[in-house]
């Protein structure tokens, strides 16, 4: 993160989306989304901002969220990268979890299914 951008006084998601690496996904008819690849220091930053109710284990867990219609991805999630921005583009299109095997079933999201 570049050092003169302070969140202090600053809303962090305007530090963020600042400091990221914004990138852009085709989503075939659905059109483009942004999506943001945050390095460590940012994904702690907006971790420690926006997942502070989460359990421990699942910040572990987690590669990517979507804050409103940002989708926020940490930079060394690599594995499964196109289906975590397809899945977190889905929350922003106001989908939710699922128990069904789709990419919106986080359980399922980087394990064998791979229909998309």
């Amino acid at each position: 993160m570049n050092s003169d951008i302070s969140p202090i006084g600053t809303d962090v998601i305007t530090v963020i989306l600042k400091s990221a690496d914004k990138r852009v996904y085709s989503f075939g008819e659905l059109g483009d989304f942004d999506y943001y690849l945050l390095d460590d220091e940012l994904w702690a930053l907006a971790v420690s901002t926006y997942l502070r109710g989460y359990p421990r284990w699942r910040v572990r867990l987690t590669r990517g969220f979507a804050l409103g219609d940002y989708v926020l991805i940490k930079q060394s999630a690599r594995t499964g990268l196109e289906k975590l921005i397809k899945h977190e583009i889905g929350h922003t299109l106001g989908k939710g979890h699922t128990l069904l095997p789709t990419i919106m079933n986080p359980s399922w999201l980087f394990r064998w299914f791979d229909r998309l």
